[in-house]
């Protein structure tokens, strides 16, 4: 987890715990609170000296010493702190284990606030493995708990994790919205603690469109408020990120200046892992400053603390780090000894980014051991990469840059509506120059309406654009898993509703790993476009069909008998075999297995039950040798 992105979430479960252990307890007399407990799980909730780890050691002793008199809310809330605590120190998987079983007991009890500081410590778990669908449920059901709070600290406190969500799934824009809307709450309620937050948080968004010079003035101010309110834990964790903000923007001074106040106060904190992050920033610092020996000294006690800890990706980059220092040292027997820890590192990452990234080294180093063909092949593997990669980040800049149009759109709407109150101020002010100001109104509200009117063009232009590009998958020009799965499911409707015939069939190109192993996975992205154009051949306008994952498509076909079907794949079949693939050996044949089912009374409760029972007909092909095309009561080869 970036650190810019942590600060935002883990301080704003702080603070709502805070929040939650002031509110009136909705137990029943037998479970009151018990004051003495309560107030010391109080007391380690408020301090902000005693580092994470200790207070964790506080709170099971707690828990196992004074076990008889505990209450349910007594043992809720010292264990939901302490999965807060645990995704401050990063230890994510044993925070989600602690969720999940005490999320029960907090909806039971019906304690409002608990259950969504448990729900925001399932989302932090499910950011660190990446977007999912069940991300964006939970992030609805947290939108729902926002709006019962109706307007108060917490819902922007949600708002903020929700945009931290938003942001590593890559959605920029509605990441920018949840922001804005804890910043405008904040902001109501006269919070600077919780403004220096968001300011944080817009920091981050403003440093990825590369804006770096306002990440760091709403950095600054961030520090600035912290500082103020003593809190020592947040202005280190905000150095840091201002620190990397000069870093990035090449302003080596400024950065070890902020870096090395925040390892000072780390120290004095005694925050490890705010002590290693700030170690290995300051090693990045001095390898850039082509001074390696100092680097390398940062970057040995930084990988051995990662490998620890478990945190893979900040291991990789001081493995990268180390690695760069001893090349840049002339010693590859140690930047070698170095690489080959990296393979298991990017195994766990799954990372396309760091894969090419390990590429280009391997071929550095194979390069300098003299190992030209190696270093050629490995070089040409990397140029593949980065060719993926940077259509990926033109697709990304696409987002990017409507983030930004919105948010210079929202200004300049603010500053005419800051223009229109200042020309109303100034028609009660001099009214004897009334008519003359009705040409200023008249002129400025058609320039309004004129911007207005070019705003939402251009909204219904990227609006359109974006929801193409969502249903859309861009290897095949096909639609993806959404898009046809959307299609599925009103057909699936009018069948059920109309009693119409309606076949549902999953298609598997057979053995298709080994067409990516044998000839690489380019060629394999040339049989699955092979495959598109051939299935938008040989399908008639009312059989639809889409990319379902990987090798498996999803076909919707209305009004069919089986026999009819059967010949529709066969000439597909042959349609596909037809065509020349640039790479692939002329006699190798692309063969595919299909599992075809049909609405029936068994079927007709779901669309979901439909396509379970295509999938057991395609697992029943495969069963019979694949190549084949498998019914709920017959299978045939393919001649």
């Amino acid at each position: 987890m970036n650190k810019l992105h942590h600060i935002a979430f883990v301080i704003s479960l702080w603070f709502l715990s805070i929040q939650t252990l002031a509110q009136e307890s909705s137990f029943s007399n037998d479970q009151v609170l018990s004051n003495d407990i309560g107030q010391k799980i109080t007391a380690i909730m408020e301090d902000d000296v005693t580092p994470p780890r200790e207070s964790i050691s506080m709170l099971n002793e707690i828990l196992a010493s004074e076990e008889t008199s505990l209450t349910t809310q007594n043992i809720l809330e010292a264990n939901v702190l302490k999965a807060e605590l645990l995704i401050y120190l990063e230890e994510i998987e044993l925070a989600g284990q602690i969720a999940q079983q005490y999320l029960p007991g907090a909806i039971k009890n019906n304690v409002e606030k608990l259950i969504v500081r448990l729900k925001l410590v399932e989302l932090a778990v499910l950011d660190k493995g990446g977007y999912s669908e069940i991300t964006e449920h939970k992030i609805s059901a947290l939108l729902e708990h926002a709006v019962k709070f109706n307007d108060s600290i917490a819902q922007g406190d949600i708002y903020i994790a929700v945009g931290h969500s938003r942001y590593l799934s890559g959605n920029l824009d509605k990441a920018l919205i949840m922001f804005q809307k804890s910043y405008d709450i904040y902001a109501k309620h006269n919070d600077d603690s919780k403004l220096s937050l968001a300011l944080n948080s817009l920091a981050n968004l403003y440093s990825d469109l590369n804006d770096l010079d306002t990440a760091i003035q709403y950095l600054i101010e961030a520090v600035d408020i912290k500082r103020s309110l003593n809190d020592e834990m947040s202005v280190s964790i905000m150095l840091y990120n201002l620190g990397m903000s000069y870093l990035t923007n090449n302003d080596f001074q400024s950065a070890l200046a902020a870096l090395s106040e925040s390892l000072q106060i780390s120290a004095s904190l005694e925050d490890s892992i705010g002590i290693l992050w700030t170690k290995q920033a300051i090693a990045d610092i001095r390898l850039k400053q082509n001074k390696p020996n100092e680097a390398i000294t940062f970057y040995l006690e930084t990988e051995k603390h990662f490998a620890e800890t478990g945190d893979k990706r900040m291991h990789y980059q001081a493995v990268k780090g180390l690695f760069d220092s001893y090349i840049l040292l002339g010693d590859s027997s140690k930047a070698k000894a170095t690489l080959s820890k990296a393979p298991a590192l990017l195994a766990s990452l799954n990372s396309d980014a760091y894969d090419a990234d390990y590429l280009k080294r391997s071929a550095q180093l194979a390069f300098i051991n003299a190992e030209y063909k190696n270093a050629y092949l490995l070089q040409t593997q990397y140029s593949e990469a980065r060719t993926t990669l940077f259509t990926q980040e033109k697709e990304q800049d696409i987002q990017k840059q409507r983030v930004k149009f919105d948010s210079e759109i929202k200004d300049n709407k603010n500053q005419i509506l800051s223009r229109d109150n200042e020309l109303k101020a100034l028609r009660i002010i001099q009214h004897e120059k009334q008519n003359q100001l009705w040409i200023v109104v008249i002129v400025f509200a058609l320039s309004f309406t004129i911007f207005i009117g070019f705003f939402l063009y251009r909204q219904t232009i990227n609006k359109n654009l974006f929801k193409t590009m969502s249903l859309k998958d861009h290897l095949t020009d096909s639609p993806n898993r959404r898009a046809i799965l959307e299609k599925a499911q009103a057909i699936w409707v009018t069948a059920t509703t109309n009693h119409t015939e309606l076949f549902i069939a999953i298609v598997d190109l057979d053995l298709f790993k080994k067409i990516n192993d044998v000839y690489g996975h380019d060629i394999g992205d040339e049989v699955l476009k092979s495959f598109a154009l051939s299935c938008k051949k040989c399908f008639r306008k009312n059989d639809h069909f889409g990319r379902y994952g990987g090798e498996e498509w999803l076909f919707v076909m209305e009004n069919n008998e089986q026999q009819e079907i059967e010949q529709i794949f066969q000439r597909l079949h042959i349609e596909l075999n037809s065509r020349k693939i640039s790479g692939l050996p002329i006699d190798k044949a692309i063969t595919f297995s299909v599992g075809v089912t049909k609405l029936s009374a068994s079927t007709s409760k779901s669309l979901k039950l439909l396509i379970s029972k295509a999938d057991e007909n395609l697992y029943k092909a495969k069963e019979n040798g694949r190549n084949h095309i498998a019914f709920d009561s017959s299978s045939y080869p393919f001649s």
